[in-house]
């Protein structure tokens, strides 16, 4: 997936685990996933960040949230999120170590609302299918 040009301008981690945000900022620089990455250590940040309407270069065109937060978790947040407006919709993708049943039930509920529901940690393969998605997206 490398090459020298950048997938999005600027993307969002929304993750509480500090050692998995670096980690996982160094796989999509490995990837030039992203020209600018963006980090909120927890949902209510990321919360308030957009409800300040910032400007659109700003804006994030794809956030990572973590499920399991302290504060608000992953489903709190995207609930509050999606009652936000005029703010545009930033397409979501859901990331989890949780194997739990109920997490993939509930990503389903949400399929309207999330790009993609990957495990954590996100591999090379990971990126490339929200690549892809984004794209048809695009276009549909």
């Amino acid at each position: 997936m490398s090459n020298t040009t950048h997938y999005f301008n600027r993307v969002a981690i929304i993750d509480d685990d500090f050692i998995f945000r670096n980690v996982f900022e160094m796989l999509l620089n490995a990837e030039n996933f992203s020209e600018k990455i963006l980090h909120f250590d927890h949902s209510a940040l990321a919360l308030d960040f957009f409800k300040t309407n910032p400007p659109a270069e700003e804006i994030p065109e794809l956030l990572f949230l973590d499920i399991n937060m302290p504060v608000l978790d992953g489903w709190q947040f995207l609930e509050e999120y999606l009652e936000l407006s005029p703010s545009p919709r930033v397409p979501v993708v859901m990331m989890s170590s949780s194997i739990d049943q109920q997490d993939l039930e509930k990503a389903k509920s949400y399929q309207d609302q999330l790009l993609a529901y990957i495990p954590k940690p996100p591999t090379e393969s990971d990126l490339q299918t929200i690549v892809a998605l984004f794209r048809k997206g695009e276009t549909a």
